[in-house]
């Protein structure tokens, strides 16, 4: 017997509700720029309320930036000018929402709010409930799997706060 795997369907899919609700809070001055964005898990978005994983936010800086600090951990980029917070998991529970933060000193601000991106993973799961069977008696679906694959744009003009 011989087995196979086959990528049977790769789709987009445009939502208006997803599992990770996202605010962006900036306040920017001449010397110094805030960033903060508040994030939740909504697991309720999703078929099978499983964790997202492999969550990353990345928010463009302009102005200059000569020093930043940042909770939790954050690794900036001077050659991007990004900064890039890595999240491993968010699950149901106490740890379902957070918020990362920066603050960054600047040589010629003030800066531009930008296009914050995110991106995460979830296995097991999809936000669409498609399902797939396989009509036929010479072959046999053995094992699907399912796998959503997020790239998200918080545009300022829709998910920001200006302080």
């Amino acid at each position: 017997m011989k087995h196979v795997n086959l990528q049977v369907a790769r789709y987009t899919l445009t939502v208006t509700c997803l599992p990770l609700n996202l605010v962006a809070f900036w306040k920017c001055e001449p010397d110094t720029t805030d960033f903060r964005l508040d994030y939740e898990y909504i697991g309720s978005a999703l078929c099978k309320p499983l964790p997202l994983t492999n969550i990353q936010f990345l928010v463009p800086v302009n102005g200059g930036v000569n020093t930043h600090n940042t909770l939790p951990h954050g690794v900036w980029s001077p050659e991007h000018r990004k900064l890039l917070w890595k999240i491993a998991e968010l699950k149901s529970g106490s740890q379902s929402k957070g918020s990362v933060k920066a603050r960054f000193g600047l040589a010629d601000g003030p800066s531009t709010p930008g296009t914050v991106d995110v991106k995460f993973f979830c296995d097991g799961t999809i936000l669409s409930g498609t399902k797939f069977e396989l009509n036929t008696k010479h072959y046999k679906v053995s094992y699907t799997k399912h796998r959503m694959v997020a790239n998200v744009a918080v545009d300022t003009d829709k998910l920001v706060t200006y302080v």
